[in-house]
């Protein structure tokens, strides 16, 4: 697969601390992999800020949907209104208000789910390039699985903090859910480089088994950042 150059990333990326680095919006309007990433950052999130409204963690759930509406969509909305994106700002309001308003689990999942569909929608006006769908989607996963692992470190140190954990639970989810659309493919293309990142992902399962973190580390930081560093020299 041909690689392409981004500005997402772990430490040292255009802004922000560990995977929380910043999204490069003149970027995104030109390359599918970072106006994916984009997307995800924002799925990301929503998928954390949901297990933890759900997992009896009300105001850390209020606290990721207002992030991801603020760190990503608040920035990229102009681009947004150019591509033709122009439900989902509502979709995220409409969850964080129901989050302030401690609404039923029912009710939040369910706004949730709108806010997924609108990303899934927002997707299909993605920039266009010379690389597959499903190589650009390859990409996008190996963007977030170094975000997750690049936050992992953090998430360690700041054991009293439950947010540096729950921004890396989300990067970790979304990457899964990423991951498993395009391992069939990719496995076809070359199953070692589908070993790579299936292999990312299950230490992040380790790393992020839920919204619960486990009271001893499973995995090493080291070994998370070297099989995220894998996964995405596979890409």
């Amino acid at each position: 697969l041909q690689a392409m150059t981004t500005g997402a990333g772990g430490e040292g990326g255009e802004c922000g601390e560990g995977g929380e680095a910043g999204i490069n919006i003149e970027a995104a309007a030109k390359d599918p992999v970072e106006y994916g990433v984009a997307l995800q950052v924002i799925a990301a999130h929503y998928y954390a800020g949901l297990a933890a409204y759900t997992g009896k963690q009300q105001e850390a759930g209020a606290q990721m949907f207002a992030h991801g509406m603020s760190e990503v969509y608040a920035e990229m909305e102009e681009l947004f209104k150019k591509l033709g994106v122009n439900d989902l700002g509502k979709k995220l309001e409409a969850t964080i208000g129901a989050a302030n308003d401690k609404k039923s689990a029912r009710d939040v999942r369910k706004r949730v789910d709108a806010v997924l569909a609108s990303l899934a929608a927002a997707e299909k006006k993605a920039p266009k390039s010379d690389a597959s769908a499903k190589a650009v989607r390859a990409q996008v996963a190996a963007e977030l699985i170094d975000r997750a692992a690049a936050q992992y470190p953090m998430a360690e140190k700041d054991k009293t903090n439950l947010e540096p954990y729950l921004d890396g639970l989300g990067f970790a989810m979304a990457a899964k859910e990423q991951a498993g659309a395009v391992l069939p493919w990719l496995n076809l293309q070359d199953a070692k480089k589908a070993r790579a990142v299936q292999d990312a992902i299950a230490k992040l399962g380790q790393a992020y088994p839920g919204i619960t973190r486990p009271e001893k580390p499973k995995v090493t930081a080291a070994d998370l950042l070297a099989a995220a560093s894998a996964a995405k020299l596979a890409v």
